[in-house]
């Protein structure tokens, strides 16, 4: 018994037909199944994507980290060194770094860009 025997029914014979019922209600639980394996597939390749983005920031944010804290180690040693010699006033130091702080307008203890400094 095929769909077009079933129309010929009514929608009183349709509603009543128990393979009618079972037909629509397995194509609409397999329409259902491969939306759901599609959106899954998706979730997942998506989750892939953006996980490994998330471990190559944070490596990336490792690497800055590392040499953010070898660049204000030799710095630090610099100062250091100039002020034992004689060779550097502190104050003065002090003094150039709040300039170049102020150089950009805003006071955010970070250097200015060169063309910032340059005007």
């Amino acid at each position: 018994m095929g769909f077009d025997d079933n129309y010929g029914k009514g929608l009183f014979g349709r509603i009543f037909d128990n393979d009618y019922r079972q037909r629509t209600d397995i194509n609409a639980a397999s329409m259902a199944a491969d939306i759901a394996e599609f959106s899954s597939d998706v979730n997942a390749e998506t989750i892939t994507k953006l996980h490994q983005q998330l471990h190559d920031s944070q490596q990336q944010i490792n690497e800055l980290q590392q040499r953010l804290g070898q660049t204000e180690l030799i710095v630090e040693a610099l100062v250091r060194v100039h002020d034992a010699s004689g060779n550097i006033d502190i104050e003065a130091l002090k003094a150039v770094a709040k300039s170049l702080d102020l150089a950009d307008g805003v006071v955010d203890g970070k250097s200015p860009t060169r063309n910032e400094i340059l005007g």
